[in-house]
Order: C-alpha cells, then structure tokens, then sequence
C-alpha cells in the first residue's frame, strides 16, 4: 500500500553492475574517440503507484477566526531514489545521489535533489 499511515517506508533494491574494459577499447575499437565516461539511464515505472494513489485534491478544515473553513490540499507522494556510483580504481571515492520524485495521481509533479549534509 502506497500511503502507510505514518507505519515506515517501503523499500526497493535495484542493483545493477556495470564493468567497463577500459584497456580493451584500443583493441576493439581501433581509433575511436577516448571514452572517459558513461551515460547509465534508468527507467522506473511509476504507473503501479499511480494507481493507488488518492485525487491529487483534498478538502481538509482548518479554524479560521473562530470558524471551521474549507482548505483544498495538494495530495503528493515523495518517491526517493538514491543511486551509489563507484570505481574499483584505487583513489578514486564513491559518489551518491540522491532525488526525490514528488508524485500525485497524475504524475509526477517535480523532481527535488537532495543535498546530503
């Protein structure tokens, strides 16, 4: 269930390794272009959430001069992905990241990155 009540977070692990034969590309690719680096795309399909999610709008009270008053909320979810990026080359650190998908029932609605501290 996509909205747990406050009961603690859903996780999902996906691992994927890449390994990339730097001192080969001489002979599989004889004159090509150095290659320093590598584009990774990653799809992630939101619909399953989508479908469970609540109307993006909400009617929630609030007391405004002594009186009970309608306010419309925007209903979002926050969807984080944080990725880990390292080389077995020594010297070299790891790199994370971190963004967060802010969802409602019609998509997603913006995308955050998140600083770490």
């Amino acid at each position: 269930d996509i909205s747990n009540e406050g009961r603690g977070e859903y996780i999902i692990c996906y691992t994927k390794d890449i390994e990339l034969q730097i001192k080969k590309a001489d002979e599989i690719l004889p004159g090509f272009p150095k290659i320093d680096g590598i584009n990774d795309i990653l799809r992630f399909d939101i619909r399953h959430f989508l479908r469970k999610m609540a109307e993006p709008e909400q009617e929630r009270f609030v007391i405004r001069d002594g009186q009970l008053a309608p306010l419309r909320c925007q209903k979002v979810y926050h969807v984080n992905l944080i990725s880990r990026y390292k080389t077995v080359a020594p010297g070299i650190s790891k790199e994370n990241r971190h963004v967060r998908l802010i969802l409602n029932q019609q998509g997603i609605r913006r995308l955050e990155e998140v600083k770490s501290v």
